[in-house]
């Protein structure tokens, strides 16, 4: 019986019957691969192996959750070793199992949609461009809402996503805001008032670099995580 037959945990709960049934998975995935001659079997499976326990490290105990998903994740063993054959390069060199990513987005989970990432990280970043004006507002609830009700991101990429898109943003409008501001004093000699201005920099080279790099920081990590939005609204 294959994982793509049985799915674990839907009859049995505990961990002790879990761990025995990630044996016997890992047992089919072995066969699998010994059926179709991938020399690396033995590693191919203990890398398994040892990313079932780094899934579940930290759990509680009898918790199998975090197992069942990681073994949901990795799929039919058939066609686990299928992947590991057509890797096979000329040298007969086999290839490992592909890195998964950690984060499942549940079946029926609202905001998962392929259409989610550009539209919520858009309309925070217009909106932080634009900040100070009402319509931006608007713009930044909105898209902080999308985001944060999606299941297409973690927590702690959530909280990532809102500062990167906003950094932009703040970024232009301290430079605004700060660079080139007039100072002016009044002078009085006897009958004669005079006004003098001076402009400061803003805190100078130094503070434009740092501005500027956070400016970039912000555009890279709003990029990063909209293609893992994207690849999740894919694959959801």
């Amino acid at each position: 019986m294959t994982m793509g037959q049985h799915d674990p945990g839907a009859q049995h709960g505990s961990a002790a019957w879990l761990g025995a049934h990630a044996e016997r998975y890992l047992a089919e995935v072995d066969a699998a691969l010994l059926a179709r001659s991938v020399q690396d079997r033995a590693e191919i499976v203990a890398g398994m192996r040892e990313h079932l326990r780094e899934a579940t490290h930290g759990a509680m105990p009898g918790d199998g959750a975090a197992l069942r998903d990681a073994l949901r994740r990795m799929g039919d063993p058939q066609a686990i070793a299928e992947a590991a054959a057509d890797d096979a390069d000329p040298s007969g060199a086999q290839g490992v199992a592909p890195v998964v990513d950690d984060h499942v987005v549940a079946p029926g989970s609202r905001w998962v949609e392929s259409w989610v990432p550009s539209v919520a990280l858009g309309l925070l970043l217009v909106g932080g461009l634009l900040v100070g004006l009402v319509l931006p507002v608007v713009l930044v609830i909105a898209g902080a809402v999308l985001l944060w009700g999606s299941a297409l991101w973690t927590v702690q990429e959530k909280a990532l996503a809102s500062a990167s898109t906003l950094a932009p943003g703040l970024a232009l409008w301290f430079v605004l805001g700060f660079s080139g501001v007039e100072e002016c004093s009044t002078q009085s000699t006897g009958v004669d008032v005079q006004t003098v201005c001076s402009s400061s920099g803003g805190g100078g080279a130094v503070m434009t670099a740092v501005v500027f790099v956070v400016a970039i920081a912000g555009v890279v990590g709003s990029g990063v995580l909209w293609q893992r939005g994207m690849v999740r609204a894919t694959a959801a």
